[in-house]
């Protein structure tokens, strides 16, 4: 029981982390949907030669700042397709683990198939309950029939 509960918990940290990397990818798409367009070097170097030294050096500091948004445009790229990837890999992962998890159910489900009343809509707790009912039965059969071992032995006993 406490291994379904430890992987039940590993499944949600799971859970919890992709969903996380959604967040996360989805507030860089945003804000890579935010930014500018890019400008054309050419055009801006044409602009440049027809206009007054003032408006060029205002030019120049404008596209140094554009050098570095589209630096970082880049590296935001490259956040998301990493993050894009994780999320790809943890969804697989969590895949994965569903299918095993319900694997393990099955199989567990099919091996006491013959010895308790379970079908496909029988949860795992029930099945737990019906074997801990199970072994209580028994444990008190068992102590019944000890006990009435007991009382025949003794009347033996004190009849010889």
């Amino acid at each position: 029981m406490n291994a379904v509960n430890e992987l039940n918990q590993e499944l949600l940290a799971i859970k919890e982390a992709y969903e996380q990397l959604d967040r996360e990818k989805q507030g860089l798409i945003d804000e890579l949907e935010k930014r500018p367009v890019e400008v054309d070097e050419e055009e801006a170097k044409q602009v440049i030669s027809t206009t007054p030294f003032s408006y060029i050096l205002v030019c120049d500091i404008i596209f140094c700042i554009l050098e570095k948004d589209i630096e970082e445009l880049q590296q935001l790229r490259e956040n998301v397709a990493v993050l894009t990837t994780q999320c790809a890999q943890l969804d697989a992962a969590n895949h994965a683990w569903q299918q095993f998890q319900q694997t393990q159910f099955d199989n567990f489900q099919s091996k006491l198939h013959n010895y308790f009343a379970v079908d496909g809509n029988t949860s795992f707790d029930e099945m737990a309950q019906q074997i801990a009912d199970q072994v209580t039965r028994e444990r008190e059969d068992f102590s019944e029939k000890y006990q009435a071992l007991e009382r025949a032995n003794n009347d033996l006993r004190s009849g010889t």
